[in-house]
């Protein structure tokens, strides 16, 4: 590639490094695309590398089929992709006119996307919508398989659309996987359509995240499916990340099953929304997975907090063997205002344990969201993480471990409740 002579002074690296500053400028990257014909490339690879086709909203790229009737090389940029489907396109005529359905078959031009996003969405309303792959036109689910077969794919999110089982024993490359929202799981089976066993060895995910209501059942009935050829679709047992919420008591047994597959896992987040809080924990951890865990993150999102949680998460970690490899404990708690008196709270018991259990531990982050202050924000959060800093002895006087609590308002909480950290 040539530059013009005003930009051959400057090495290409800069260059490419100042176009990387502008990834979330639009405007800037569109303007300097325009310059000169050595820059649009740059322009491109990040203009294009994530694209969102929502049917509404002011960042979705809605003319993609034109845009690549014109331009084909921009399929080439693509890397990140969320796809919205809704019933709508279940009846789809294909010899009518239909924008989004073109913009779904023009996707057999994207050859090295990496990650997919497909959402389950009412066009209209924007509401929640439970998709289904068995009433999608047959038109529409060829590109889309394409996608997630692609060799490229490394991480696939799927939001309320029932996804077939059998469709992730040809994920190739697939190791980051979230399923979310997935309550219609009884309505999915475990056929394609037109799929046949597949000789490549069975895919090994690396990554789970299961969150939202009915997710783990599908989780559960995806770690339990077995294809034609008697062989799971997909293998758990080599997860290095676990992320699982669980928000009725029923879960809790599913939610179990999950947890015990993952032999090797490495970090595992847990968030409960349930009065039982994380009762049960250390039992679900297999003795090799022991061996392994490093990172342990345990988030109480409900409203009703009390001690009962935390002298719950103390008892579980009390049953941690002392062999453990942990060494990253982080926990995120909501205290309402009446029971935001660290004096009422178990952590000088928690400080014993983690003197006593954890060997390896090197970092331990407390952050907790008070409900309905009463004094100003700022002088009651320094006046609370003050007193009870004072109860973690062990903690406060071991330099080797780095220890962080601190408290946030209501706002932050609630954005908390969505984020997987």
């Amino acid at each position: 590639m040539e530059y013009p002579s005003k930009l051959s002074v400057f090495p290409i690296e800069i260059i490419e490094h100042i176009i990387d500053d502008l990834e979330n400028d639009i405007d800037a990257l569109t303007a300097v695309s325009e310059t000169c014909h050595a820059l649009l490339p740059l322009c491109r690879k990040r203009l294009f590398q994530s694209i969102d086709l929502s049917p509404r909203g002011p960042s979705s790229l809605k003319n993609l089929s034109r845009l690549l009737r014109y331009n084909p090389d921009i399929a080439l940029y693509i890397r990140e992709l969320k796809l919205h489907l809704n019933r709508s396109l279940d009846n789809w005529d294909p010899n009518g006119p239909n924008a989004y359905a073109d913009n779904i078959l023009t996707l057999s031009q994207v050859q090295f996307l990496q990650s997919l996003q497909i959402v389950g969405v009412d066009e209209t309303t924007s509401y929640i919508s439970y998709a289904s792959w068995n009433a999608l036109h047959p038109s529409l689910r060829k590109p889309i398989l394409e996608l997630i077969y692609s060799p490229t794919l490394t991480e696939l999110n799927i939001s309320r659309f029932m996804l077939p089982f059998a469709t992730f024993r040809s994920c190739i490359n697939l190791s980051i996987l979230t399923i979310e929202e997935m309550a219609d799981y009884k309505s999915v089976d475990g056929t394609v359509g037109f799929l046949e066993v597949p000789s490549h060895p069975i895919p090994q995910l690396h990554s789970f995240i299961v969150q939202g209501v009915d997710s783990h059942r599908y989780a559960s009935a995806l770690i339990h499916f077995r294809g034609s050829d008697g062989n799971p679709t997909i293998k758990f047992d080599r997860l290095k990340m676990l992320a699982v919420y669980c928000n009725y008591v029923q879960d809790v047994k599913v939610i179990e099953d999950i947890v015990k597959e993952a032999g090797e896992m490495e970090r595992f987040v847990y968030k409960a929304n349930t009065p039982e809080g994380c009762r049960g924990l250390a039992g679900w951890i297999t003795v090799s997975a022991f061996s392994t865990l490093t990172t342990l993150k345990v988030v109480f999102n409900m409203m009703w907090f009390n001690e009962h949680h935390l002298q719950s998460l103390c008892n579980e970690l009390d049953l941690f063997p002392r062999n453990n490899v942990l060494e990253v404990l982080d926990i995120e708690m909501d205290v309402p205002t009446d029971l935001s008196s660290p004096q009422e709270q178990p952590w000088g018991r928690l400080d014993h344990v983690l003197f006593r259990n954890f060997s390896r531990l090197r970092r331990v982050v407390v952050l907790i969201f008070q409900i309905g202050m009463r004094l100003p924000e700022i002088a009651q959060r320094q006046q609370f993480e003050e007193a009870t800093r004072a109860q973690f002895t062990w903690l406060r006087e071991n330099t080797p471990v780095e220890f962080d609590i601190s408290t946030n308002s209501l706002k932050h909480y609630i954005k908390s409740l969505y984020h997987y950290g």
